[in-house]
């Protein structure tokens, strides 16, 4: 999947992608072109979940260095990963766990798979993360509903 740099900029809740761009690079996001079609960029849609979760945090009212911040302490590994399994069907929910803290380890997981794995990952003492539900959201894209 490819997507413009305006569906990106839409999904982050901003009203021009050209302010999308200049808030990336400002805040040096992980969004980078991965193709370049007729002379515009196109992204993947790891992309397009950053700034799902971009323009969730926004909404939250976070300011956009603030939640650029948050997004950038996602293991975008395990992101793409479990992003790839719920394209697949393998998976039927998308939980994304944004740390508010930096001096976590690597068993902290910033992607989880369903509401029942949120809770235990609170029970075993790691509830300083946000959850953000963005299966619907995903699966729309992916779809081509929005």
């Amino acid at each position: 999947m490819i997507y413009s740099s305006k569906e990106l900029a839409t999904a982050a809740h901003f009203a021009d992608p050209r302010i999308f761009l200049n808030e990336a690079a400002r805040y040096a996001l992980p969004v980078q072109p991965k193709r370049i079609i007729r002379g515009s960029n196109r992204y993947s849609l790891l992309d397009l979940m950053l700034s799902l979760t971009l323009g969730e945090l926004r909404a939250y009212g976070f300011s956009t260095a603030v939640a650029a911040d948050l997004t950038k302490r996602l293991n975008l590994e395990v992101l793409s990963a479990v992003l790839d399994d719920f394209c697949a069907g393998a998976v039927d929910r998308l939980i994304i766990c944004v740390p508010q803290r930096t001096d976590l380890d690597e068993e902290f997981s910033t992607v989880v798979t369903s509401w029942k794995d949120f809770v235990a990952f609170v029970d075993a003492g790691c509830a300083n993360a946000i959850p953000l539900d963005l299966s619907d959201a995903v699966r729309a894209k992916v779809d081509g509903v929005f």
